[in-house]
């Protein structure tokens, strides 16, 4: 977590291999609730698998952006501004609160 709450970086992406596991458990009968407690995934993420491999989509993760977006939507979320470098260097060193200041 970062400061004040607000989660800085991004997780990994869950493997293929684990997906594919979750979703086979599922197409053979069991139950969300359980495929989430036991794959350690959320429901929802465990449905939208399925859906996936129901309407024949891959299960292979999207590309991710280079890291720097998040600081652009954390920012114009927060305080109505695109953000940029300026932005995620702040970000990066945990120094959110002088950042936040420059917002109003």
């Amino acid at each position: 977590m970062g400061t004040g709450g607000v989660r800085l970086g991004m997780a990994r992406a869950y493997s293929v291999d684990l997906r594919e596991r979750a979703v086979h458990a599922l197409l053979t009968g069991m139950s969300l609730a359980e495929a989430a407690s036991i794959f350690a995934v959320s429901e929802s993420t465990l449905s939208r698998w399925k859906h996936l491999v129901v309407t024949g989509q891959s299960l292979i993760p999207k590309p991710r952006p280079d890291g720097h977006g998040w600081c652009r939507l954390l920012m114009k979320k927060l305080c109505g501004t695109g953000g940029g470098t300026r932005c995620h260097a702040g970000y990066a060193s945990g120094d959110v609160g002088k950042r936040m200041a420059s917002c109003s």
